[in-house]
Protein backbone atom coordinates (compact mmCIF):
# COMPACT_ATOMS: atom_id res chain seq x y z
CA UNK A 1 0.00 0.00 0.00
CA UNK A 2 1.19 3.68 -1.20
CA UNK A 3 0.00 6.67 1.08
CA UNK A 4 0.73 10.01 -0.54
CA UNK A 5 2.01 12.90 1.32
CA UNK A 6 -0.75 15.44 2.08
CA UNK A 7 -0.30 19.48 1.42
CA UNK A 8 2.35 20.96 4.00
CA UNK A 9 1.21 24.11 5.87
CA UNK A 10 2.93 26.74 7.86
CA UNK A 11 3.48 25.84 11.15
CA UNK A 12 3.41 22.34 10.77
CA UNK A 13 7.37 22.14 11.42
CA UNK A 14 7.61 24.61 14.48
CA UNK A 15 6.94 21.53 16.85
CA UNK A 16 9.78 19.47 16.01
CA UNK A 17 12.04 19.71 18.37
CA UNK A 18 15.80 20.05 16.65
CA UNK A 19 19.77 20.90 18.39
CA UNK A 20 20.57 24.42 18.42
CA UNK A 21 23.60 24.57 16.54
CA UNK A 22 23.05 22.69 13.53
CA UNK A 23 25.65 23.37 11.06
CA UNK A 24 25.63 22.65 7.12
CA UNK A 25 28.84 22.34 5.83
CA UNK A 26 29.63 23.71 2.51
CA UNK A 27 30.24 20.78 -0.42
CA UNK A 28 33.44 19.41 -0.63
CA UNK A 29 35.73 20.36 -3.73
CA UNK A 30 34.43 17.85 -7.23
CA UNK A 31 31.16 16.83 -5.28
CA UNK A 32 28.98 16.35 -8.48
CA UNK A 33 26.09 18.97 -8.28
CA UNK A 34 23.57 15.51 -8.04
CA UNK A 35 24.88 14.98 -4.97
CA UNK A 36 25.51 18.09 -3.62
CA UNK A 37 21.82 19.14 -4.29
CA UNK A 38 21.01 17.12 -1.20
CA UNK A 39 22.51 19.42 1.42
CA UNK A 40 20.58 21.17 3.54
CA UNK A 41 16.92 21.04 5.39
CA UNK A 42 14.39 19.85 3.36
CA UNK A 43 10.85 19.55 4.96
CA UNK A 44 7.47 17.48 4.00
CA UNK A 45 5.20 14.74 5.16
CA UNK A 46 4.85 11.24 5.29
CA UNK A 47 0.74 10.79 5.27
CA UNK A 48 0.13 13.52 7.86
CA UNK A 49 3.60 13.61 10.07
CA UNK A 50 5.60 16.67 9.37
CA UNK A 51 9.02 15.71 8.94
CA UNK A 52 12.33 17.49 8.52
CA UNK A 53 15.15 15.75 6.91
CA UNK A 54 18.66 17.63 7.45
CA UNK A 55 21.59 16.83 5.59
CA UNK A 56 24.82 18.58 7.21
CA UNK A 57 27.24 16.91 5.41
CA UNK A 58 27.81 14.45 2.62
CA UNK A 59 31.58 13.54 0.95
CA UNK A 60 33.35 12.89 -1.96
CA UNK A 61 32.62 9.36 -1.44
CA UNK A 62 28.82 10.35 -0.92
CA UNK A 63 28.74 9.28 3.01
CA UNK A 64 25.79 11.65 4.51
CA UNK A 65 25.27 12.94 8.08
CA UNK A 66 22.41 15.03 8.90
CA UNK A 67 19.68 14.83 11.39
CA UNK A 68 16.14 13.49 10.67
CA UNK A 69 12.75 14.93 13.12
CA UNK A 70 9.12 14.29 13.23
CA UNK A 71 6.25 16.05 14.39
CA UNK A 72 4.07 14.47 17.11
CA UNK A 73 2.03 11.19 16.31
CA UNK A 74 -1.05 9.27 17.81
CA UNK A 75 1.32 7.04 19.69
CA UNK A 76 4.79 9.02 19.92
CA UNK A 77 5.98 12.19 20.72
CA UNK A 78 8.17 14.81 18.38
CA UNK A 79 11.68 14.03 18.14
CA UNK A 80 14.88 14.49 16.69
CA UNK A 81 18.05 12.23 15.85
CA UNK A 82 21.40 12.16 13.96
CA UNK A 83 21.32 10.04 11.17
CA UNK A 84 24.28 8.53 8.50
CA UNK A 85 23.60 7.05 5.31
CA UNK A 86 24.89 7.55 1.52
CA UNK A 87 24.38 8.28 -2.24
CA UNK A 88 24.06 6.07 -4.66
CA UNK A 89 22.45 4.92 -7.79
CA UNK A 90 18.66 4.51 -8.20
CA UNK A 91 17.04 1.97 -11.21
CA UNK A 92 17.27 5.10 -13.64
CA UNK A 93 20.65 5.76 -12.81
CA UNK A 94 19.60 8.76 -11.04
CA UNK A 95 21.34 9.61 -7.68
CA UNK A 96 19.15 8.65 -4.52
CA UNK A 97 19.94 9.62 -0.55
CA UNK A 98 19.32 6.40 1.58
CA UNK A 99 19.26 5.70 5.18
CA UNK A 100 17.40 3.96 7.98
CA UNK A 101 16.14 5.19 10.82
CA UNK A 102 14.98 2.11 13.56
CA UNK A 103 13.30 -0.20 11.18
CA UNK A 104 12.41 2.38 8.73
CA UNK A 105 14.45 2.38 5.12
CA UNK A 106 14.19 5.88 3.78
CA UNK A 107 15.50 7.30 0.56
CA UNK A 108 14.96 10.46 -1.63
CA UNK A 109 15.58 11.41 -4.83
CA UNK A 110 15.18 14.52 -6.92
CA UNK A 111 12.15 13.85 -9.52
CA UNK A 112 12.44 15.13 -12.98
CA UNK A 113 11.36 18.34 -12.60
CA UNK A 114 14.33 19.20 -10.81
CA UNK A 115 12.11 20.57 -8.16
CA UNK A 116 12.38 19.82 -4.28
CA UNK A 117 12.95 16.06 -3.52
CA UNK A 118 10.58 13.08 -3.63
CA UNK A 119 11.13 10.93 -0.56
CA UNK A 120 10.01 7.32 0.32
CA UNK A 121 9.50 5.38 4.00
CA UNK A 122 9.49 1.73 3.93
CA UNK A 123 8.10 -0.16 7.27
CA UNK A 124 6.47 -3.19 7.65
CA UNK A 125 5.64 -3.68 4.06
CA UNK A 126 4.06 -0.56 3.99
CA UNK A 127 5.33 2.56 2.03
CA UNK A 128 4.29 6.15 2.32
CA UNK A 129 5.70 8.38 -0.62
CA UNK A 130 6.12 12.56 0.10
CA UNK A 131 7.41 15.65 -1.47
CA UNK A 132 9.86 17.54 0.52
CA UNK A 133 10.81 21.42 -0.22
CA UNK A 134 13.83 22.87 0.70
CA UNK A 135 13.66 25.11 3.78
CA UNK A 136 15.76 27.32 6.18
CA UNK A 137 16.56 26.41 9.61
Amino acid sequence: MVLLSTEVTAGDFKEIPLPGNIQISAAPDGLPADEAVFLGAWEGKWDRLPVVVIITRITTGGKVSGYYGWGKGRSFEAGSDKITGKIGLGKRDNKVLRFKYLSAKISFRVPKNGIGLKGKYKIDGRTTEGEFAKTDL
